[in-house]
């Protein structure tokens, strides 16, 4: 598995080559002096060991830090889903309060609306009787016009 950055997600070290680490000598032709060779034997075992001791150390440490490393990436991760989960809580929480905050802004629009419509349709209605009023005077107006006009032509 990797991270989305291209970094592993996880370093898993095979394990440590097997041996016995020293460095071994062989010998091919004979030496001045069997206490010359008993003597690079023992420091090149020595060295050996001591080698092995140390790469066999610095191995312990870098698998021990491979392990911190994954259990920091997993907590990391661990509080990036809180993160996202508290996030989207937090997201839904505000959504129902802006939700709830327009609905009241609905109704308290919609009375006010509902008021000044009816006082619109109540002067429509007012404006539409004045009308028909004068419509009612202008037709008296002109019959009695007529009227006049007709007796003083006679």
């Amino acid at each position: 598995m990797s991270h989305p950055g291209g970094i592993p997600a996880s370093i898993d070290l095979l394990e440590p080559p097997t041996g016995d680490g020293a460095t071994q000598f062989q010998q091919s032709a004979p030496t001045e002096s069997a206490a010359a060779q008993s003597g690079l034997v023992k420091h090149s075992t020595k060295l050996g060991l001591a080698m092995q001791t140390t790469r066999e150390s610095i191995q312990e440490t870098a698998q021990q830090l491979i392990h911190d490393l994954n259990l920091k990436r997993k907590s990391d991760a661990a509080l990036i889903s809180d993160f996202k989960k508290d996030l989207e809580e937090k997201v839904t929480e505000t959504c129902k309060a802006v939700d709830l905050h327009m609905f009241q802004c609905y109704e308290r629009n919609g009375q006010i609306m509902q008021e000044k419509l009816q006082t619109l349709f109540a002067t429509l209605e007012r404006i539409h009787k004045i009308e028909q009023e004068m419509e009612q005077f202008k037709q008296a107006l002109g019959i009695f016009y007529k009227d006049i006009h007709c007796q003083s032509n006679k």
